[in-house]
């Protein structure tokens, strides 16, 4: 089953929400796209991505909660990798973040 989140809006409320999503995403690279934001993105990945969702004996609605948690962590590392090829900072961070995961 598909879900579109579009389905029931105006062709106005879509072009708002795409404005809107093009704002947020220059506001993520003027704050986290210099030394002092790539660390608080590592922070943030450590505490949330690079962490069990769920751990056993835990109640399993706790994974969902955390998800939500990293999928908001992803969201800011995929807008700051939408343009990695250009920042050192962005390459040396996502560099190292792979390093980490392999």
């Amino acid at each position: 089953m598909n879900f579109d989140p579009y389905a029931t809006l105006s062709q106005n409320e879509i072009e708002s929400l795409h404005l809107q999503n093009k704002e947020v995403e220059s506001l993520v690279r003027q704050v986290l796209n210099n030394e002092p934001g790539l660390k608080l993105l590592g922070y943030l990945e450590a505490i949330t991505i690079l962490r069990p969702s769920v751990l056993i004996g835990q109640d399993p609605n706790l994974g969902y909660f955390r998800e939500g948690q990293n999928d908001i962590v992803r969201q800011l590392i995929s807008i700051l990798e939408q343009g990695s090829s250009t920042g050192s900072l962005r390459k040396s961070f996502f560099s190292q973040r792979k390093s980490k995961l392999a």
